[in-house]
């Protein structure tokens, strides 16, 4: 977001590429207006306050590697908080929703509804 605006908003260039490419809009939140903002923030926050706590890393490979493990043994197999499910489960059940991005080959859909474009 290069100039956040209710109504017009500035994006950087590559993220509405990334929007157009998927067909869809962007619905920029409030900052600091943690109600109107998606659940992908709280999914960050407990990321960084589980997994990354207290934790440095010499690059940014070596800490993806400790998530990707973090998120395998751990991440995928617990009991989400509001919802009383497992992760991996509720990521199969709605893996279906997600046949638009998994149709452009470089999209990697990960659990927690996220995904990665390589």
């Amino acid at each position: 977001m290069l100039k956040p605006d209710l109504y017009e908003p500035e994006l950087n260039p590559v993220f509405a590429a990334t929007l157009k490419h998927y067909e869809v809009v962007a619905d920029p939140a409030r900052v600091r207006d943690p109600n109107r903002k998606g659940t992908v923030e709280n999914a960050i926050q407990h990321t960084q306050s589980t997994a990354l706590k207290g934790r440095r890393f010499e690059s940014i490979e070596e800490q993806n590697t400790f998530l990707e493990h973090w998120e395998c043994k751990w991440a995928a197999s617990r009991i989400h908080g509001s919802e009383r499910r497992q992760v991996q489960a509720m990521f199969e059940e709605e893996r279906g929703h997600f046949a638009a991005a998994a149709r452009h080959r470089h999209a990697v859909l990960h659990r927690d509804a996220a995904h990665r474009v390589r």
